[in-house]
């Protein structure tokens, strides 16, 4: 009688710690990200772009700087609605508005900057 009981305290524990898991796996799903490429006219990569993507829903800024090879990423964002901003030295500014995030969505928006 008394392995049963422990049996079942054991196998008890162990479903809802699965149960845990899956909650926690399926919370994170909740957020969306973004990421691109910083190109120059040539087509050549920019590395050490400034990144900034505002919540226009929340006034929440985020920010990222492109990678040697020219790739962003600014992850964990919450859904809603978006405005990004690119800037580097000796290139015109780039903005794009009316981005929209969703739940769990991976967006890719590549930017090509101007002289």
């Amino acid at each position: 009688m008394k392995v049963r009981l422990g049996l079942s305290l054991v196998l008890g524990i162990l479903f809802f710690a699965g149960c845990a898991n899956l909650a926690l796996a399926q919370g994170g799903a909740s957020a969306a990200l973004l990421t691109g490429t910083v190109t120059d006219p040539s087509g050549s990569s920019v590395a050490g772009a400034s990144i900034t993507l505002r919540n226009t829903d929340t006034n929440t800024t985020y920010t990222a700087t492109s990678s040697d090879r020219g790739v962003y990423t600014v992850a964990n964002l919450v859904p809603g609605n978006y405005e990004l901003k690119v800037s580097f030295t000796g290139f015109a500014g780039y903005t794009q508005t009316g981005i929209v995030l969703t739940v769990g969505q991976a967006a890719t928006i590549n930017v090509g900057l101007q002289v």
